[in-house]
């Protein structure tokens, strides 16, 4: 679906295959995981630039939530090492946006206990004894299986999920890609703490420090700003 807009247009991709209104007459199709994601949602794009040549030239944005913290930057990195390939068509990736999404496992529980906490959802004993006990590193070797499992009805993901994602960002952005980073605070399984520990362990130079971000006179957010 798209939808045009006086400033941009938004293409919107259900995926995998499987999800919402998508559908494929092969049920091979409904077996998959992060890098047959990347090549199918890049199959994709080529086809419909194809279809609708007039946009090849326009620059591109992907966004996405949640799991998207993983699929989003995996096809944003094949776009970018297709693009290099000789009589490849070229996508005019600019920039990906990312919100509440999950990129790193360890930080990703770290930042979720703590938001239990600051929440109310946990006592001060269970939080102590959270921090005094778990090993993210050792236990989240663990939560990743590595085996397939039906992560949505009917389609079946495979062990092809790395437990961090964060690599991938700092090829981008070494690449010239922007990426932003962005959390609402009402998340409770990938929560804005999650989300800072991630940035954070991407030991990024700050470019602005920490402030309120205003629209028209009204706190939306506080952002901190890093390049």
């Amino acid at each position: 679906m798209i939808i045009e807009l006086t400033v941009a247009n938004v293409l919107f991709l259900e995926s995998p295959a499987g999800v919402g209104f998508s559908y494929s007459n092969r049920s091979l199709d409904y077996t998959t995981g992060d890098k047959q994601m990347a090549k199918d949602s890049y199959t994709f794009l080529l086809n419909w630039l194809h279809r609708f040549p007039q946009y090849k030239t326009h620059d591109f944005f992907i966004t996405g939530e949640s799991y998207a913290g993983h699929y989003v930057p995996q096809l944003a990195s094949l776009i970018c090492s297709e693009n290099k390939k000789r009589n490849q068509t070229i996508i005019n990736l600019r920039g990906i946006a990312i919100g509440n999404a999950l990129l790193d496992e360890n930080t990703r529980y770290q930042g979720m206990y703590d938001y239990y906490w600051t929440h109310a959802l946990n006592s001060d004993e269970t939080h102590a004894g959270i921090i005094k006990y778990c090993d993210y590193v050792s236990e989240v070797m663990k939560g990743v299986p590595n085996h397939s499992f039906n992560m949505y009805s009917g389609v079946k993901y495979t062990k092809d999920r790395p437990t961090t994602i964060l690599p991938t960002i700092n090829l981008l952005i070494g690449s010239g890609i922007r990426v932003w980073i962005y959390s609402g605070d009402a998340d409770g399984m990938v929560p804005v703490t999650s989300s800072r520990y991630a940035v954070n362990k991407l030991k990024l130079p700050v470019e602005t420090a920490w402030r309120p971000w205003y629209c028209k006179k009204e706190v939306l957010s506080n952002i901190n700003h890093v390049e």
